[in-house]
């Protein structure tokens, strides 16, 4: 069966992001046996209030959850996907076959369904790598967890609760009940089609409801480290290491004379440099003051420039502070800037000594670059992920 591609011009209400590069729009659902959850899902998104349209569409599910999709959305050149995308004139939405993820056992033989631990291993874990790529992508993700077994939709929200960015959304799709599960309702559609009810009665598609219901759920991305976030890990590995962060939480103390933190006890000695320039975030954390914006590659930073050299120029550090660093960052005008350049130094120098004196530890006290906040003007908001009441300064 041939891959089939609606590829046409993007919709008018695309959100384009400042640096006039448009940020994808992912739909992510966890489907069983019943494929019309998905454009079920898609009515509902393009009727809310603030209409979504995806770029593209992602299924998770079983060998036979495969099947069933490809018979209903892409047989014989049409299906009932291309029939949702020209009857509400949808267009420029990537789904095909390809896009039709296949839970695998660790063998890798396609999974039936799930009915042992080890399946439900598989599921989480599939699940889970999904919405940590899709999260790390220049891309708004909306999740429906509508479809599947519970479990199924259980791992896709916790996923996105550990990944989630705040414009992510997590959703479940409500049909009304005398249409919901019938074999050959899909979506209610504009002109009347009729279909037999459970009780063999007369039901017309288009006198049809379904809605979405926008389900709240808590982002724990920011107060995770960055292995976490980045990097492949099992379900299971996320989960014990996601109830770590959270009941031993990360503290440090800051030693202004002596130029150095203090965690677990354990001395981290910083250039001059290094220093204030993690004072001056550590302070800002422990204010809940916002993330500084980082200026983008060959740019300057002005607006949190004159912060930064008010701490540059507190008296514990003034003599200490070499006149070449307080050159390189005044310009010639007398305004000062911090480069691009500047901003990746100090979080590299710094992580590297954490690195070596802490181990894998470090993770919880290195500067977090958060690239998923980027524009035309910032390459990221760079920030101290300890929590306010755990910094300290002697």
């Amino acid at each position: 069966m041939n891959p089939k591609l609606l590829a046409i011009n993007p919709p008018s209400h695309e959100i384009i992001d400042t640096a006039e590069v448009p940020i994808k729009k992912t739909l992510l659902c966890v489907l069983g046996l019943s494929p019309a959850i998905l454009t079920e899902t898609l009515y509902a998104l393009l009727h809310q209030d603030d209409p979504f349209i995806p770029n593209e569409i992602e299924v998770i599910t079983t060998q036979p959850g495969a099947k069933q999709c490809e018979l209903a959305f892409f047989h014989d050149g049409g299906g009932w996907f291309y029939k949702f995308c020209r009857e509400y004139g949808v267009k420029d939405i990537r789904f095909n076959e390809g896009n039709i993820l296949t839970i695998s056992r660790e063998s890798g033989l396609p999974l039936e369904d799930i009915r042992t631990a080890d399946d439900n291993a598989q599921v989480a874990d599939l699940i889970t790598r999904r919405v940590q790529y899709h999260t790390q992508q220049n891309s708004i993700l909306h999740v429906s967890l509508a479809g599947g077994r519970k479990t199924m939709g259980y791992y896709a929200g916790y996923a996105l609760s550990i990944f989630g960015r705040p414009l992510d959304r997590l959703s479940h799709v409500l049909v009304q009940q005398e249409f919901e599960g019938l074999r050959d309702f899909f979506y209610p559609t504009k002109t009347s089609k009729v279909i037999t009810a459970r009780n063999n009665s007369l039901l017309d598609t288009k006198d049809a409801e379904v809605s979405l219901a926008d389900i709240p759920f808590i982002r724990l991305r920011h107060a995770l480290d960055s292995e976490l976030v980045n990097y492949k890990m099992s379900f299971e590995d996320i989960i014990e290491k996601v109830n770590r962060n959270l009941t031993n939480p990360p503290s440090v103390t800051l030693e202004l004379v002596a130029l150095q933190l203090i965690v677990d006890n354990q001395q981290v000695k910083l250039s001059t440099i290094d220093f204030i320039f993690y004072y001056w975030l550590a302070t800002r954390a422990k204010n809940v003051l916002p993330a500084v914006q980082v200026p983008n590659v060959n740019d300057e930073d002005t607006k949190f420039s004159d912060n930064f050299m008010a701490v540059l120029q507190l008296p514990v550090f003034e003599m200490k502070v070499s006149a070449r660093t307080l050159e390189g960052l005044v310009k010639a005008d007398d305004t000062t800037c911090i480069p691009y350049e500047f901003f990746r130094d100090r979080r590299s120098s710094i992580t590297r000594v954490l690195k070596k004196q802490l181990g894998a530890k470090h993770e919880y006290y290195k500067l977090i670059l958060d690239k998923s906040t980027k524009d035309s003007v910032s390459s990221g908001s760079l920030f101290l992920n300890i929590a306010s009441k755990n910094i300290h300064f002697v």
